[in-house]
């Protein structure tokens, strides 16, 4: 209407604004299909570049989104969490000020996506990626959104299973940096030995949420090993990549 984004409707009691989306081209993408996919982390790197390297342009007028110490799952997760997983929050305090030490410079600090994984993009024939969902979007470290993509493709292999998991981390790394680079793109400083980091703050995250939004009562095999493992790494201070 009228050629604009948003259309402002003004109702008798409320107001509405209203818009319209193109549907994203190509299709879901899913779990066991995405794991060990190097043309997929390679896009996702390119992808995730260029988001970063627009990032870095821009300069908000009006309205500007949070930054990281003010995401959801943070603020509320002495909310969500049960009494038994007290330790789980004195973890979160500690981890808060270790990454509120990290320096902040236009080049590895600004507006990241937040929530890059699988169920927030399509694929298209050409292996081109849409990416969707920026619910999430906040200021941080450009490191956090790539820790956030690898953390989803590691989370999936348990203890017990940890030579895959370096496997699947090998991988990612190296056909991700690929796609990152690309154009002369250059990956953010330190960004290897900070991803052990901002996976510890997505593994605290994805505990608050399940809490959150899943009924854990009576969890099946996968969940329960899950959160058993996932508290195990929380309290002890150590990521999914600590022993690589």
């Amino acid at each position: 209407m009228n050629g604009e984004y948003c259309e402002l409707v003004q109702g008798n009691k409320i107001d509405f604004y209203v818009t319209s989306f193109k549907h994203a081209p190509g299709r879901k993408i899913g779990y066991p299909e995405c794991l060990g996919n190097s043309i997929l982390y390679e896009e996702c790197g390119r992808i995730t570049g260029r988001l970063h390297e627009l990032a870095k342009l821009y300069n908000p007028t009006i309205a500007k989104r949070h930054t990281w110490e003010f995401n959801e799952y943070l603020l509320r997760a002495e909310d969500y969490l049960p009494s038994e997983l007290q330790p789980i929050l004195i973890a979160l305090d500690e981890l808060k000020v270790q990454l509120a030490s990290l320096p902040v410079n236009a080049d590895n600090f600004g507006l990241i996506h937040g929530d890059i994984n699988v169920g927030n993009f399509t694929i298209d024939e050409a292996g081109g990626l849409t990416l969707f969902d920026f619910d999430e979007c906040q200021y941080s470290w450009y490191v956090e959104d790539i820790a956030i993509q690898l953390y989803y493709l590691l989370y999936v292999f348990g203890e017990d299973s940890k030579f895959e998991r370096k496997d699947q981390y090998e991988l990612f790394i190296k056909h991700f940096e690929l796609g990152y680079t690309e154009d002369g793109r250059r990956m953010p400083d330190n960004w290897k030995d900070l991803l052990k980091l901002f996976l510890r703050l997505r593994e605290i995250i994805v505990v608050v949420g399940m809490h959150r939004s899943w009924n854990l009562s009576k969890p099946d095999d996968w969940t329960r090993d899950f959160l058993q493992d996932s508290r195990m790494r929380i309290t002890k201070g150590i990521s999914l990549i600590d022993e690589f």
